[in-house]
């Protein structure tokens, strides 16, 4: 659990405010109209855990409050606003934003506090605006942002208060590059933390033009999820306020004891969390977590990284070998949020982050997920293929339930294989930020230096 002293911008919570014995958070559960009776037994988030130490946590995580299976409408943060009316716009919570209402005949709701009335008790900020791509149809709502589909009603529409104290730096847009035509899809390479991909010409990293220093280019992203205790859940890995918290493989509940054997190889128990699935925050931004490469070109030292959060911003660049892949046009421009919980050193080139995506492959570590989740086969978990995972959509249904919506967003918003199997393996342009509230609630873990970062600025990537 976060030291609240050490909890940069956090609020230190009062006597009165701290959870007191039979409530917790349940953060998922399988009948969203009844989480506090259906919660998932490592979803139940007790006072030894951040989101389970208060009510105002617990709304802070998007959970539901509970006690003795009764479920309490969970508030949402403070924020200054007037009462929320009962329907869309605006994306993920942004505290510098005013509602305005607005007439709609249907919207979408990205988190509420009333799970069984989610469209009349939605959250402050939560509403995607009409032009957000997921208020454009129920099953971007619903299957790619994760959301609760409201039709006609109205709902407040966003506007801008003063710039935040410390500006974030904005990069400048890469330069078009020729439309690559009919492409031939290859495989995908290996995952960075467990072998090299096929050999790519090297790409040395540049800072993105136009005077943006802090962004650099030239490398790309792959996936994997492998249940392994992530590296960075050790102790004595970067300066951060405790390692990244990783989950006990019977219970699902969060270890507090870091040097806990992982589940992977060792028969230990300590192994990869659920929640470190990717999400979605709003249309152009999604958060997640990462494994890092450390022997390619791209400035990333290794341990040192552990706990530090950078914004992903993917490009049209299209890998040079055989035209095999790059991102999707609707992925170009988007970004996500990361931060570092594994360190891969046995990686070359100018690859760089593995991102944690269920279904992703689990590449040479195949007994931890089945030691994680019971009554599984290794094969469920990247539909038999450790080196890439599942190619269609549909073959999230084998992964537990708990990681489906993560690997679902593999192919919704991050459009893993479209286009003919073209789009996979993207290129990226990143740069060091601030790690937002949405990830350190989950990870637990902190930088030391992460006041000197900026922000993201939630209302820019609507």
């Amino acid at each position: 659990m976060l030291q609240t002293e050490r909890n940069v911008g956090r609020a230190i919570l009062s006597a009165d405010e701290v959870a007191s014995d039979g409530h917790y958070c349940c953060l998922s559960a399988p009948d969203p109209s009844d989480e506090c009776g259906t919660c998932w037994a490592h979803e139940k988030k007790t006072s030894s855990h951040w989101c389970g130490e208060s009510e105002t946590r617990c709304g802070s995580c998007s959970g539901s409050w509970c006690r003795a299976g009764i479920s309490l409408p969970t508030p949402a943060p403070a924020v200054t606003q007037p009462p929320l009316p009962t329907t869309p716009p605006a994306l993920a919570p942004a505290p510098s934003m005013t509602s305005q209402p607005a007439t709609l005949s249907a919207g979408c709701c990205l988190s509420a506090v009333d799970a069984g009335d989610q469209c009349g008790t939605c959250r402050p900020g939560n509403w995607a605006t009409s032009t957000d791509w997921c208020a454009a149809s129920e099953a971007n709502c619903m299957t790619g942002c994760s959301g609760a589909w409201c039709a006609g009603s109205s709902g407040p529409v966003t506007t801008p208060e003063p710039v935040p104290e410390r500006p974030t730096a904005q990069p400048t847009p890469q330069p078009a590059l020729e439309p690559v035509v009919d492409p031939v899809p290859e495989p995908t390479p290996a995952r960075a933390t467990t072998r090299a991909p096929s050999p790519m010409p090297m790409v040395t990293p540049t800072p993105a033009p136009s005077g943006a220093s802090t962004w650099l280019s030239g490398t790309w992203t792959t996936g994997y999820w492998d249940c392994c205790k992530p590296s960075c859940s050790w102790p004595n890995k970067g300066s951060v306020s405790q390692p990244i918290l990783s989950c006990d493989a019977s219970t699902g509940e969060k270890l507090t004891d870091a040097n806990v054997p992982s589940v992977c190889n060792g028969g230990g128990s300590s192994a990869s969390c659920a929640d470190n699935k990717p999400f979605v925050v709003a249309p152009r931004l999604s958060m997640g977590f990462a494994a890092i490469a450390v022997s390619g070109n791209h400035g990333l030292t290794g341990d040192a990284n552990c706990g530090q959060c950078f914004e992903l911003k993917f490009t049209d660049t299209i890998h040079s070998n055989g035209n095999w892949g790059g991102s999707h046009p609707d992925l170009v421009g988007r970004s996500m949020v990361v931060q570092v919980s594994n360190i891969g050193y046995d990686v070359s080139g100018d690859h760089s982050f593995d991102l944690q995506i269920p279904g992703a492959g689990q590449g040479i570590f195949t007994d931890g997920c089945t030691a994680q989740f019971p009554g599984t086969t290794s094969g469920d978990f990247d539909c038999d293929n450790n080196y890439g995972g599942c190619d269609k959509r549909s073959g999230c249904a084998r992964l537990p339930q708990e990681l489906q919506a993560g690997c679902e967003w593999r192919y919704d918003w991050y459009h893993w294989l479209a286009a003919a199997g073209q789009t996979n393996n993207p290129f990226v342009d990143f740069r060091r930020v601030r790690c937002p509230e949405h990830l350190t609630n989950i990870s637990g873990s902190l930088p030391d230096d992460d006041g000197s970062h900026p922000d993201i600025d939630l209302s820019s990537y609507a």
